[in-house]
């Protein structure tokens, strides 16, 4: 009888292992296959939010546009690069009230209207994703996820890569083909 609770128990454990592996794997996945069902949705999106930027606003802070699951609000924060006694400078607002003096006035700063806020929403809700963000990341500028899932994002290059600089690492992962690139 022990032996067979320890089979059981062994055969348990296995599966529980199983559905977090193809949990992992399902993300991946379905984040491959969103991304390849709306990439010119993820190219406007992108474009859109790191164009609407002013550049000297891009070079001091991080951007932050986040939509609540909630009440479908939008959070916009603006956060110092610089970190100045141990604290960052940061403002933040939300567009619940559309007489919020903070976050018409976070508009002011970025020179965005109600309908920019609208229209990167709309995108976003579309791309089933709730962030967008500016990042320095090594490689990349601007990152787009789910706050709901937050072990994979979606990385913008800052610049584009070249075909040669593509070299093909497998060509039989579960996730499809697995690449290295360098960039200069």
């Amino acid at each position: 009888m022990k032996y067979l609770m320890q089979i059981l128990l062994g055969l348990i454990l296995l599966q529980l292992l199983q559905s977090c592996d193809y949990s992992k794997s399902r993300d991946v996945l379905w984040m491959k296959k969103n991304f390849e069902n709306n990439a010119e949705l993820f190219f406007d999106v992108t474009n859109l939010f790191n164009n609407s930027i002013p550049i000297n606003l891009k070079k001091e802070n991080y951007v932050n546009f986040n939509i609540n699951d909630k009440n479908n609000s939008v959070d916009i924060i603006i956060m110092s690069k610089n970190v100045i006694n141990g604290e960052r400078v940061t403002q933040k607002a939300n567009s619940q009230r559309l007489d919020n003096k903070n976050f018409n006035l976070l508009l002011k700063n970025l020179g965005w209207n109600y309908s920019k806020v609208d229209s990167i929403r709309n995108m976003l809700q579309r791309i089933k994703c709730n962030t967008i963000r500016t990042v320095d990341y090594k490689y990349f500028d601007i990152e787009i996820y789910n706050s709901s899932n937050l072990s994979y994002s979606y990385l913008h290059l800052k610049h584009s890569i070249e075909y040669h600089n593509i070299k093909t690492i497998s060509n039989n992962s579960k996730y499809g083909n697995l690449f290295s690139i360098s960039v200069n």
